[in-house]
């Protein structure tokens, strides 16, 4: 394992090598914050080397950040929508988009990966992803999957969009109703890409009503390496229906597809 993969490891899977019971991954990510802070200072004056203490600082800003997430700012202003009927996908209401995403993870070697799909009113296909996202936890690669499917809603124009998930977890942390959070820096991702001016409904949904996106999430667990041999960690999106997922997409959906 390389320096790079090393940090990622640590930042994506905080229990792969530290045997701790508090948020190491939130703690190694301050200290590498506060490290290259330090750094900067120093080379700016180093008359810091000495006066700085780099294991109080780390501590300090994982405190701060822990604190943070403990205040529930976020369901100040996420609005929850129903229960679909029936436990099976709906379609959005008028002038409305839907985002599913989901996670995937291969227990024997920890390999992960998410995706989802944003369909209009109509039931419309829009826009697909799928991502490879490394060794991380199914979690983890859920919160990875809202990450990329807000960033594509937002760049897309949909500023109004309801998010669905199938994880009470992931639901939970987004609307701040968990202590002691791992993964900080992706909840903290949504948190931003929420405060944006659009509106964002976020509904918990049954996994029969998620069966697309967890479909999509798989895709990347299989072909995220090029011909070349290169891991490829980009988001894959693509605007037509796959045909990995078009019958699923048409037990949905009882009226023909539709693609702008």
């Amino acid at each position: 394992m390389n320096f790079v993969d090393w940090i990622r490891v640590n930042l994506a899977n905080p229990s792969y090598f530290a045997s701790v019971v508090f948020e190491w991954d939130i703690f190694f990510g301050s200290t590498l914050w506060v490290l290259w802070k330090h750094r900067n200072l120093c080379a700016l004056d180093p008359s810091q080397l000495e006066s700085f203490v780099i294991w109080r600082e780390s501590w300090r800003v994982y405190n701060q950040c822990i604190q943070g997430l403990n205040m529930g700012l976020v369901s100040q202003w996420i609005c929850r929508s129903s229960l679909p009927s029936g436990g099976r996908w709906q379609p959005p209401s008028e002038g409305w988009h839907k985002l599913n995403t989901d996670g995937a993870r291969v227990v024997s070697n920890s390999m992960s990966s998410c995706g989802g799909v944003i369909r209009d009113c109509n039931g419309g296909w829009r826009i697909v992803f799928s991502r490879f996202v490394g060794i991380c936890s199914v979690l983890e690669a859920e919160l990875w999957g809202v990450v990329e499917g807000l960033r594509l809603a937002w760049d897309a124009g949909y500023r109004r969009s309801v998010l669905e998930v199938d994880s009470l977890e992931v639901f939970r942390l987004i609307h701040g109703h968990s202590s002691g959070v791992r993964s900080f820096n992706m909840v903290h991702s949504i948190t931003d890409f929420l405060h944006k001016d659009w509106t964002v409904q976020i509904c918990h949904i049954p996994r029969s009503a998620n069966m697309v996106a967890d479909a999509l999430a798989k895709l990347s667990r299989t072909n995220h390496v090029s011909p070349f041999g290169m891991v490829n960690y980009a988001c894959q999106v693509y605007h037509v229906v796959l045909d990995e997922v078009l019958s699923l997409f048409q037990n949905d959906v009882s009226h023909p597809l539709g693609v702008e």
